[in-house]
């Protein structure tokens, strides 16, 4: 196998005479050697992890094509092409045998950890599960490292991004508004805890109104988001985030979640602009912001896939099917505010994602609110669970506001057309217990007459009927309404971009300044909330208001009575909440 094709010849001419030499060595190299290099490299391709279908078939081809032996001369090179082809990136020998290695490891302890005890829905990993889950996660982080070693360091990388905007200028506009776009957005929804009680409400309805499973699941979100925050404050981030992802990797449906496309695994809305996170000082509570909001999804899509996977087993539905499997991947990412665009559930929102402030969970609320009706990914199975969702957070919603009202008759206000709909009020301060599906129940029950040529009206914050499209000069239409309801959905950026159209900040009298245009852009919401509850003589208790808006539950405080400040917080709370 050492040995020179030239080599081998000779050694057979010497022993077996040479009129026997070529053929023999022809019928070793084409019949042994190649076939067991092609074997194992074939072996090999189907095992490296991450790959695209489209690079795998792109090295099984290069592998059968192979028609020379590798020689201890030709392999080396070769063999690092080709692992650099599977990971997109330039590697050595020695960076593709690490990589061999911890792959090596990953498969004993895969091995050792089927061949063991596995842990079933709602236990803790075994203690083979966490060995493999963190061996995947160490291979990850391996060629991870390797793919940003690649793209060279900082410096390099700034270099490179000068060179470019020196020959294409027009670049540089483009790339600035994408990062303000990305970045604003990111630390204007940092500093709180707010997955909890925003995209993770849902279940926790669930949990309410009897679901035990969803109880257990959102309880344990909550305590866990609580300990990543702690855990990154004292400079252990990374590895309590690898631990969740270890946990995730390791359990025995995780192949039916990753055919299903279940997101355990992504950065919400593809922004991770996440340079703010090395600031001095402030670096640490964005950080911790930031992996309390992604561990919290992850853990929650996890346990909310283990939940509706079990239950589709012993209902008989048929897991193999991948309709089956991507429609429960569908109800899971909705349930936990992660609405998919496009067929194949897994496109970016593109720009939107600049223009609105979280196209996804935009998109989730939509598909909870008609229980996937509209969803092309789901089956009869999924539209069954959607619709008693639905039902559940129909009940739990009834149940704490009609507690409120009896609490405070005047606490609540039952009007779907009035801006304070379905709000709990407490002097001048409303809490938003249903989130962007009342912001939608809110829109419809204002343009649904038009729709059918009925009369439309809504209810403004001081209680007064206003007619929809009345034909009088200056009245609003149901254009102006739907408008309203988007330009509230606008993203920081957009925003901004919005009020120096308009020549003032939206809903307010302030006319945009370099300082105005920061603190609109990257003031946090939960900072920007205090300030509001501080300035209000008549807020509800603050500290409780901005706990409360701290974990998702947002506040809105505003006099009534005055109707430039009532329509500032209401457009800047709908943001926040979608």
């Amino acid at each position: 196998m050492a040995m020179t094709s030239a080599e081998r010849r000779a050694f057979f001419g010497q022993n077996f005479g040479e009129e026997n030499a070529q053929r023999m060595n022809a019928a070793l190299e084409q019949k042994l050697i190649l076939k067991n290099q092609q074997k194992g490299m074939v072996t090999w391709a189907k095992k490296v992890a991450g790959m695209t279908p489209e690079v795998e078939r792109s090295l099984l081809n290069r592998i059968n094509k192979m028609e020379d032996v590798l020689t201890p001369e030709t392999e080396q090179a070769f063999l690092e092409d080709l692992a650099g082809q599977a990971l997109g990136v330039s590697v050595t020998m020695e960076e593709a045998g690490n990589i061999a290695a911890l792959g090596s490891d990953a498969a004993k302890a895969k091995e050792a950890m089927e061949a063991g005890p596995r842990r079933k829905v709602g236990e803790k990993p075994t203690a083979s599960e966490l060995t493999y889950g963190r061996a995947m996660v160490a291979f990850d982080n391996y060629v991870t490292s390797l793919k940003l070693a690649a793209r060279g360091t900082l410096s390099e990388r700034a270099s490179e991004q000068l060179s470019e905007y020196l020959h294409r200028p027009y670049l540089v506009l483009g790339d600035a508004l994408k990062f303000v776009a990305e970045s604003s957005r990111e630390i204007r929804t940092s500093i709180d805890n707010s997955y909890i009680g925003k995209q993770g409400r849902d279940m926790f309805y669930k949990g309410m109104t009897g679901e035990h499973a969803a109880r257990s699941a959102w309880w344990d979100v909550f305590k866990r988001s609580h300990v990543v925050l702690w855990e990154t404050f004292k400079g252990n981030g990374r590895q309590i985030m690898d631990e969740i992802r270890a946990e995730i990797i390791s359990d025995p449906d995780y192949d039916l979640m990753k055919k299903g496309r279940v997101a355990t695994s992504v950065v919400e809305e593809e922004a991770p602009a996440d340079w703010f996170e090395h600031l001095p000082w402030l670096g640490r509570p964005f950080e911790a912001s930031h992996n309390a909001f992604t561990a919290s999804a992850h853990i929650l899509r996890y346990r909310a896939a283990q939940f509706y996977f079990h239950k589709a087993k012993q209902l008989g539905v048929d897991l193999t099917d991948r309709v089956e499997l991507e429609g429960i991947g569908s109800l899971v990412n909705a349930l936990s505010g992660r609405g998919e665009f496009g067929k194949s559930g897994s496109d970016k929102p593109g720009i939107l994602n600049n223009v609105f402030f979280s196209p996804r969970l935009m998109k989730a609320d939509w598909d909870k609110l008609t229980a996937h009706l509209f969803d092309k990914h789901a089956t009869p199975f999924v539209r069954r669970e959607a619709a008693k969702n639905l039902l559940r957070f129909i009940i739990a919603q009834a149940i704490i506001l009609a507690t409120a009202d009896l609490i405070d008759d005047d606490a609540v206000e039952w009007d779907p057309r009035s801006a304070d709909a379905y709000k709990i009020r407490v002097g001048n301060t409303r809490f938003d217990v249903g989130g962007g599906m009342g912001v939608m129940v809110r829109l419809a029950a204002r343009l649904a007459p038009l729709i059918i040529n009925k009369d439309a009206k809504m209810k403004n914050s001081k209680g007064e009927l206003v007619s929809i499209n009345s034909g009088e000069y200056g009245k609003r239409t149901g254009l102006d309404i739907f408008e309203n309801f988007l330009e509230n959905k606008a993203a920081p950026l957009a925003s901004v971009f919005l009020s120096h159209l308009e020549g003032h900040y939206r809903y307010s009298e302030e006319k945009p300044s370099a300082l105005g245009d920061v603190r609109e852009l990257y003031l946090p919401l939960s900072l920007d909330n205090l300030r509001e509850l501080g300035d209000d003589e008549e807020s509800a208790n603050m500290l409780t208001a901005a706990l409360l808006d701290g974990y998702g539950v947002f506040t809105q405080t505003y006099d009534s009575n005055t109707p430039t400040k009532q329509s500032k917080r209401s457009a800047r709370t709908e943001r926040g909440i979608n």
